[in-house]
């Protein structure tokens, strides 16, 4: 009970710094004798934003996540430099296969899929995603249609589409 009781004044006397800190604000402003053309960090769209309260302030990391991520990876290691070191094994060589499946103690389609789980996983932190581009060859659904075609006589002949007509209606 005396840790929280320790946390709350630390977090009280952190929220007075705080509201000192934004009564003094305007007073150093002044100092510079320069007008202020720009909202402050405070401010936005010339109102002022509500003071936050107890917390970390925003944009900074949870320190006990951070702590715990630096207990981790004392004791098994960085995960990524691991993935990494799986992902670049040498699947298709004589062997390798056979002998991660041995490690891990399963037949050979789930240890290849084991692996590229892991490759594809840390594939992302090595290589930005490339852009994609579809490709319509010509001719195909969406593609650019071919004007050229081949006549009986096996000569290459120019094709126009025929206009679209109006059905007729029958009486």
């Amino acid at each position: 009970m005396e840790i929280r009781g320790e946390k709350a004044a630390l977090d009280e006397a952190v929220a007075e710094a705080r509201q000192r800190e934004l009564q003094e604000l305007p007073r150093q402003l002044g100092l510079f004798d320069e007008e202020q053309t720009e909202p402050a960090e405070h401010e936005q769209n010339g109102t002022a934003l509500a003071t936050r309260g107890p917390g970390r302030p925003l944009g900074s990391r949870n320190k006990r996540t951070d702590e715990a991520a630096r207990f981790y990876i004392g004791l098994y290691g960085d995960p990524l430099r691991r993935g990494v070191s799986i992902a670049s094994l040498p699947i298709l060589a004589p062997g390798v296969l056979d002998e991660l499946a041995k490690i891990l103690k399963t037949d050979r389609f789930k240890a290849a899929t084991w692996w590229a789980s892991i490759y594809s996983a840390t594939l992302p932190y090595l290589h930005q995603k490339l852009a994609s581009l579809e490709v319509k060859p010509a001719g195909s659904i969406g593609g650019e249609p071919i004007p050229w075609a081949f006549s009986d006589e096996g000569e290459l002949v120019e094709v126009s589409p025929a206009p679209l007509q109006e059905p007729q209606e029958t009486a």
